[in-house]
């Protein structure tokens, strides 16, 4: 058996299994983010459903936002509502945040982040370091 650390749970293969997977994210040549897109992965599930999320109807995060909470932020690069997990805060009214479906990482105004709907939550993260 071989496994990869996911953000969450780790996930386990056989092995010489073969899976269908995308690189989502690279720091450099030996650090990488790779998330599972196989008919067994819920990634299209996930991508769908954060497409008809609607930030301007969501829930706002109660305060103070605490460490380890997931919930939806907007990326700015591509005005897209994405799951993220708060990993600390960085100065007044910005969070450090982890994309849970694509592990890279970014500083957000409090502001971007709103509540998840439970469905949202009851995915594990897709992103697997490699």
């Amino acid at each position: 058996m071989a496994s990869a650390q996911g953000s969450g749970a780790s996930q386990r293969f056989e092995y010489l299994q073969r899976i269908k997977v995308e690189m989502t994210d690279m720091k450099d040549a030996t650090s990488f983010h790779l998330r599972r897109v196989d008919s067994s992965s819920p990634y299209q599930r996930i991508d769908d459903a954060m497409e008809e999320f609607d930030g301007n109807t969501a829930e706002d995060l109660e305060r103070p936002i605490m460490k380890g909470t997931l919930c939806a932020a907007l990326f700015s690069e591509d005005n897209k509502w994405y799951r993220v997990k708060v990993m600390g805060t960085v100065g007044r009214g910005e969070l450090d945040v982890k994309f849970i479906d694509y592990g890279n990482t970014a500083q957000m105004s409090e502001g971007t982040l709103r509540k998840l709907p439970a469905h949202l939550l009851a995915f594990e993260p897709q992103a697997m370091s490699a």
